[in-house]
């Protein structure tokens, strides 16, 4: 073709191409900017839909990335087949291609938001990072310090990979309802998780969140990956909306015998064949023991129909997205897992019995998916919630002992023995099996301050026992509370009246810890009377990084803090502010040397 002639260089089925491509580039980001309006229950689309649309499709971002798109006025209605119901088979929301990340709390990330909080880039928290995931997928991650993390040592501490031992303190982000992820450019006592949510939880010595992700959101028609949903999202409680609950996509939630909720016997009125959001009880508990809710765990368990496969595949899918993602810190594979079909076996209410027979290989299946797409990422897994000891293995066996942490939860009901018993039989279980643990769920609502006294017995313990925790939960997001039932719930660290923090609350929140040991932690405890912290470990040089504690100075050390460490000439002591760095003295300080730090408010 000759460069000068224009008309030559275009041959006579160019211009049908072109439209073609034309055509096909319009139905794609219309599509995906539609499913943008319609998650944010919009019957139009405005500009911000098409920039959310363009930057969170790779192939598009690089085409279209560089064009500006107007931001006055508003297109025409939105096309209804550009509109599918969340629960129509027939048309998917699946096709949106928007990226999941997490990010750190502060500073903030560049996240990108549409007007109504449909953000693509986001979530997480202060100075570590965690995802872990489930039917529920959870979701976690840290700032400012974003070393990766690398696995789990022999003393069953998380490491990240200058090899300091790792410790999080943080709350479960999850909203129960649709869109199932919390606003995200713009504050709400009750809805949001933004900048400002961010910069409360670092307020209060938090360094992480578990955020829920849900396989109803990740796949709701069956193999078909939704890519906007994969943003941030949600935990299971009783599997599906089919049953009041949140995790499993309808399709997944096959019946039983018994119409739900038989043979507990409760009136839910029905809708397009699912309970009506606002007459499902506060109370889900109960609804486990629905012969529907039994059987759908069976099935899965049993892989009937191909679920377990499905479940899996979906697996894979998320972690390939997510291995990159440097503070994220694992998978956590499923949220609290029933036994399966009691009904029909009723020795499977003995935990030992439910997840030897069905959790257990449930757990290795997804495992085998994980680690064919990411073998280096930590695996979060755990059992029946009414197991204190849980008899769960790692999943892969002694191999992945090195990046597998238990997930365990602490309720009372139905755990009936204090929570020492629970540390203790954890200790001992892990002891056995090798890996991590974390407390990743325990009652760390305000119910009017009444609450607190048994809040901080945990904690405490927790700091005795050197474990990690995620308190449920930071606000109440919804549907099965505020969002539906105005005033019946109050859970969180922010009065869902006044958008205020709770005083009473940051102030156990807060409490000093180590967030990184340059070395082997022995012990350490915070008195919550005077800001007293101590620590003692023993120190390894040959980590190029500093031991880092976060002390929180404005509700804590009001005037000020004094740090000593002993022996004095072993570690050089550098405060920024909300923290504390020691560093080993080279030729001076010597592997195992034991460190005793004190931290103490000034007067």
């Amino acid at each position: 073709m000759r460069k000068g002639n224009y008309a030559q260089r275009i041959g006579g089925g160019a211009p049908v191409y072109l439209a073609a491509v034309l055509e096909y580039l319009a139905a794609e980001i219309l599509e995906l900017a539609g499913n943008a309006a319609r998650d944010n229950r919009k019957s139009r689309i405005v500009p911000r839909h098409l920039q959310l649309a363009i930057r969170n499709d790779d192939e598009l971002n690089r085409l279209l990335g560089h064009v500006t798109i107007a931001q006055g006025g508003v297109l025409p209605n939105i096309h209804s087949s550009l509109l599918p119901k969340k629960d129509d088979k027939k048309e998917s929301n699946a096709n949106s291609k928007r990226k999941i990340t997490t990010t750190r709390v502060l500073p903030p990330s560049n996240n990108f938001s549409d007007d109504d909080g449909n953000n693509a880039a986001p979530v997480c928290c202060n100075d570590k990072r965690a995802v872990k995931r489930s039917l529920q997928t959870s979701i976690s991650a840290h700032s400012n310090d974003l070393s990766r993390i690398a696995g789990v040592d022999q003393e069953h501490q998380i490491l990240d990979n200058f090899g300091r031992q790792k410790f999080f303190r943080g709350l479960n982000v999850v909203n129960k309802g649709a869109p199932y992820y919390p606003v995200f450019d713009k504050f709400n006592a009750i809805t949001s998780f933004s900048e400002k949510d961010a910069q409360i939880l670092q307020s209060v010595n938090m360094n992480v969140i578990r955020l829920g992700v849900l396989w109803a959101g990740v796949e709701p028609i069956r193999g078909k990956y939704n890519d906007t949903y994969l943003d941030i999202i949600r935990g299971i409680d009783i599997m599906s909306q089919k049953f009041c609950g949140d995790g499993f996509p309808n399709w997944a939630s096959m019946p039983g015998l018994l119409p739900f909720p038989l043979p507990i016997n409760l009136p839910i009125p029905f809708k397009d064949g699912n309970p009506v959001p606002d007459k499902c009880p506060l109370n889900w508990a109960p609804l486990y023991g629905s012969n529907a809710v039994s059987v759908a765990w069976q099935n899965l368990y049993d892989n009937r129909d191909g679920l377990l496969d499905a479940f899996s595949a979906q697996w894979a899918y998320i972690a390939q997205k997510f291995k990159d993602v440097d503070n994220v810190l694992g998978y956590e594979i499923i949220n609290e897992p029933w036994a399966g079909n009691v009904f029909a076996d009723p020795k499977l209410f003995n935990p030992k019995i439910a997840e030897n027979k069905n959790i257990q290989g449930l757990l290795e299946k997804v495992n085998t998916a994980i680690r064919k797409v990411d073998d280096k990422s930590v695996v979060f897994y755990g059992g029946v919630t009414w197991d204190s000891a849980n008899d769960l293995t790692v999943p892969g066996g002694d191999n992945y002992k090195n990046r597998s942490v238990l997930s365990f939860h602490y309720y009372k009901p139905p755990q009936l023995k204090g929570v020492e018993v629970q540390f203790v039989k954890i200790a001992e279980n892990i002891n056995g099996t090798g890996g991590g643990q974390m407390l990743t769920e325990f009652d760390a609502t305000w119910n009017s301050g009444k609450n607190i006294a048994s809040l901080l017995d945990l904690i405490q313990k927790a700091d005795k026992h050197l474990v990690s925790w995620i308190g449920w939960q930071y606000k109440d997001f919804g549907p099965l509370r505020l969002s539906v039932r105005p005033g019946i719930s109050d859970e969180g660290l922010v009065n869902k009246d006044t958008g205020e923090i709770r005083t009473e609350m940051a102030n156990l929140f807060s409490r000093t810890y180590p967030e990184s040991v340059a070395g082997k932690t022995q012990k350490f405890f915070f008195n919550d009377t005077d800001g007293h912290f101590y620590l003692l470990y023993q120190i390894d040089p040959s980590i190029k990084a500093p031991t880092v504690i976060r002390a929180q100075t404005l509700y804590h050390y009001p005037k000020g803090l004094n740090v000593t460490v002993s022996p004095a000439e072993k570690v050089n002591i550098t405060q920024d502010v909300n923290l504390v760095y020691l560093d080993a003295v080279e030729g001076k300080a010597q592997k195992n040397d034991l460190i005793v730090v004190n931290i103490i408010a000034k007067q």
